[in-house]
């Protein structure tokens, strides 16, 4: 549920609310990004390495049934917000990325010139990701809620920096457990400098945060909330390390979007 507030607050710090039936729109991203994660988690189960007996993956295999009952109903949930605000152009606009977490899990046994899933595709994943996420909380709302300018589209670029630098940290992370020929940031570049390149892409998103509300007369509460966001998300990035426990990826780093969120409504009520 966690990862689907994150994609919705992104989504929030696009359009804010002050769109008929926004509210609606966050709880179909928050209902379908769950669904879709939880599909991946479930799918991916018989691949987990239970050696560590306090893992987030070791208790989706230990609870799955649970997670099928979590994911149906959070399937039923999307559905409802779906109705609400129906749009012929969401199922289209949505197709794109739902298609992408569909196929992202599934192993293929007779793999054409060595590919076997997009997940194993060697320096796929956190691209896939990165730019999922960003079309979903930058183009996807602005296409249902406004008009898309260059702004918006620079915007979903630097956003999937943004979110590149967030997802660097899952795969040092895993680095002990994903394969080799994953080519992962972390397994080409090493920690340290997966880490200082993650660094690096905050700053870029910061840079752009500014140059846009000066440039493109942006509205002053969501660029603090999001300057401050980020601010966070590099301190929290610069304390990563292997031992760090999983809530302090799958919690505080998942969250940085949350947090901008919270900012922006508090930003706007000063």
């Amino acid at each position: 549920m966690w990862v689907g507030v994150a994609v919705a607050s992104l989504c929030y710090l696009t359009i804010g609310v002050h769109h008929a039936n926004a509210l609606y729109f966050y709880g179909f991203v928050a209902c379908t990004t769950t669904f879709l994660y939880n599909y991946m988690r479930l799918v991916q189960a018989r691949k987990y390495d239970l050696r560590n007996d306090f893992s987030f993956k070791a208790w989706i295999v230990r609870h799955r049934n649970a997670v099928w009952f979590f994911t149906l109903f959070f399937g039923a949930a999307a559905f409802y917000f779906l109705l609400q605000i129906w749009d012929w152009r969401l199922p289209v606009v949505f197709a794109v990325p739902a298609l992408v977490s569909l196929i992202y899990p599934l192993s293929f046994k007779k793999a054409f010139h060595g590919f076997t899933s997009l997940r194993t595709f060697p320096g796929l994943k956190m691209f896939l990701i990165a730019v999922c996420w960003s079309y979903v909380s930058t183009l996807v709302p602005v296409v249902l809620f406004d008009r898309i300018t260059w702004a918006h589209w620079i915007e979903f670029v630097m956003r999937s920096f943004f979110i590149l630098a967030l997802v660097i940290p899952f795969d040092m992370r895993d680095l002990a457990y994903d394969d080799s020929e994953m080519r992962t940031i972390p397994q080409v570049l090493g920690t340290y400098k997966a880490k200082q390149l993650a660094l690096f892409f905050l700053l870029m998103y910061q840079i752009w945060i500014v140059l846009r509300y000066f440039i493109f007369e942006g509205n002053l509460p969501q660029a603090l909330a999001l300057f401050m966001a980020v601010e966070i998300g590099y301190w929290l990035i610069r304390q990563v390390h292997l031992a760090k426990h999983e809530t302090y990826f799958s919690f505080w780093i998942e969250g940085i979007p949350i947090y901008g969120a919270g900012l922006y409504i508090i930003f706007q009520w000063i």
